[in-house]
């Protein structure tokens, strides 16, 4: 599932909205003002999480452009692209960053929970 900090901002104030009464539409509509190192991920990097939560630890982590294989990625985890200056991140279904079908770029300051087990690398090339 594809997320984006600014989806998960928004809902959490209309959240906060209907609980806590009226919330001003700057504060709504305004997403983060920087990327910045978060949940354990540094900026530049994309990190793949243990499973599908900000709570679990990092499991792999990468800054360098290129190919990157997965091993015993099996089921439900985050990953998260905090690179900067625009860089996607693909995966793929091959190793060596093969078969990277359309849809599976995570954009920067994005994440998804996803099933990995048919995943075996990310691509990640330079912008």
């Amino acid at each position: 599932m594809r997320k984006t900090f600014r989806s998960a901002i928004a809902l959490g104030f209309a959240a906060a909205s209907l609980v806590l009464g009226t919330v001003s539409a700057e504060a709504r509509s305004a997403p983060p003002t920087s990327q910045g190192d978060f949940a354990g991920c540094r900026t530049g990097w994309v990190c793949i999480y243990a499973d599908a939560s900000w709570n679990s630890r990092i499991v792999y982590q990468w800054q360098n452009y290129g190919a990157h294989n997965l091993a015993n990625m099996e089921g439900a985890h985050r990953v998260f692209n905090n690179q900067t200056g625009g860089a996607v991140a693909y995966l793929c279904l091959g190793y060596g960053a093969s078969n990277c079908p359309g849809g599976n770029d995570v954009q920067p300051w994005e994440y998804w929970d996803t099933n990995l087990s048919p995943i075996n690398s990310v691509w990640m090339p330079a912008p």
